[in-house]
């Protein structure tokens, strides 16, 4: 982040490159909740075993990038 009144770059967390692989799990949550808010998906709806809420939650908070699993 760079402070707008000094200029001064301040990072956080891993300094190194990683794979963002989370960041399209985010996109692809957020967007499903938007047309649910809309009405055009239910939090609800089956969604295999499980609601959509589930399995929205599920894929945030026991993410995992390990293709197959």
């Amino acid at each position: 982040m760079i402070d707008m009144s000094d200029g001064l770059l301040h990072t956080y967390g891993v300094q190194g490159k990683f794979v963002a692989a989370s960041t399209g799990k985010i996109l692809a949550a957020v967007a499903y909740y938007h047309y649910a808010e809309r009405g055009l998906l239910s939090l609800t709806a089956p969604m295999g075993r499980y609601t959509a809420a589930f399995q929205l939650r599920q894929m945030i908070q026991q993410s995992n990038n390990v293709p197959g699993h």
